[in-house]
């Protein structure tokens, strides 16, 4: 039974977005395709989007070496990049249970023995930074205007994301003002075992409290890097397509359906962000856009996040063999107590 548990949990988690995209695909007419097809694409704009996407990415690296180095750990800027790269690539392959943070977080927890909760934190707090990002990039495009004379929908969608960004800034105040022994009392009754590891990383996660200032930096990075996504999002869809959204509009699309493609149970999002991004295109979007098109564009962003995905395979050739070995580690530390 655990055999069979074993090949089927991998099978569908590829299986699933691989439908979903095919299904996405299958709505757009054999005219649409020879039209796009037929249409000369604008070169420039997405050899640019490709250069976004990767210093994007590399400054995201900078990112969690900055929320590593803010704990006093000791690490370097070339090994967040390695290990950055690594976790990358396995977004996509996703052996096992193992995806990309959690690869970063069993690497650097091998590295600092003493320290191991701690370094676990750092992956954990990269991510909910990264993803809170997203949705102060979103609002700011909403308080600045830029969705003003646009469709009744995306200006809905916009204030939608403001009333979350707002509703998760004040969870991220009553974290860091409410005491920490009010927290681990209520961890407390969970299982035992899970409250043994929710405790020791509230506890690790609560050392950011006393760092606003690097928190806050690491913030700013963050919705930098995703502004550089949004903006090569724009320009691979202006790049291939005859009409397609605007600059302002992708500010507050995008951010959106890239939280959707941040669902933990598929291959890099992969489909959750194709029909995110279609539905986004065809139902909010001012632009009369028909339906694919949208996932057309968001599969045009898929090959330049592969591109950079490369990176990490060569990285992967030149470790492969301790790369393995916390694969294997990750298999059986996925529902086990961190050390």
């Amino acid at each position: 039974m655990d055999r069979l548990k074993r090949i089927a949990v991998p099978a569908l988690k590829f299986s699933l977005p691989v439908l979903i995209v095919g299904w996405l695909l299958s709505s757009i007419s054999a005219a649409e395709w020879q039209a796009l097809n037929s249409r000369s694409k604008q070169w420039d704009r997405l050899v640019l989007a490709f250069l976004l996407t990767f210093a994007g990415v590399l400054v995201t690296y900078v990112r969690w070496y900055m929320l590593v180095r803010t704990l006093g750990l000791t690490f370097r800027i070339r090994d967040a990049l390695r290990l950055g790269f690594l976790g990358y690539l396995l977004n996509f392959v996703s052996l096992g249970s193992v995806g990309g943070d959690l690869f970063k977080a069993i690497f650097i927890a091998r590295e600092q023995t003493s320290r191991r909760v701690e370094a676990v934190a750092s992956v954990i707090a990269d991510r909910v930074i990264g993803l809170y990002a997203l949705l102060v990039l979103a609002s700011g495009a909403t308080l600045l205007g830029t969705v003003s004379g646009q469709s009744d929908l995306l200006k809905r969608v916009g204030q939608i994301t403001l009333i979350t960004t707002v509703t998760g800034g004040l969870m991220v105040l009553l974290f860091a003002i409410a005491p920490v022994e009010k927290m681990t009392t209520l961890l407390r009754r969970f299982p035992l075992r899970i409250a043994t590891i929710s405790l020791r990383l509230v506890e690790a996660l609560s050392l950011y409290r006393r760092k606003p200032t690097a928190v806050a930096a690491a913030l700013a990075v963050s919705v930098l890097t995703h502004g550089m996504f949004v903006a090569a999002l724009h320009l691979i869809a202006s790049g291939i397509l005859e009409l397609s959204p605007s600059l302002p509009e992708h500010f507050v699309i995008g951010p959106v359906a890239f939280v959707a493609g941040a669902v933990p149970f598929m291959p890099a999002g992969f489909g959750a962000l194709e029909l995110a991004l279609d539905l986004m295109y065809t139902k909010v979007a001012s632009a009369q856009l028909d339906a694919g098109l949208g996932v057309v564009v968001a599969l045009g962003y898929r090959l330049n996040t592969i591109g950079v995905a490369m990176v990490g395979a060569i990285v992967y050739w030149f470790s492969k063999r301790e790369v393995d070995e916390v694969l294997s580690q990750g298999e059986e530390a996925a529902g086990s107590e961190v050390k």
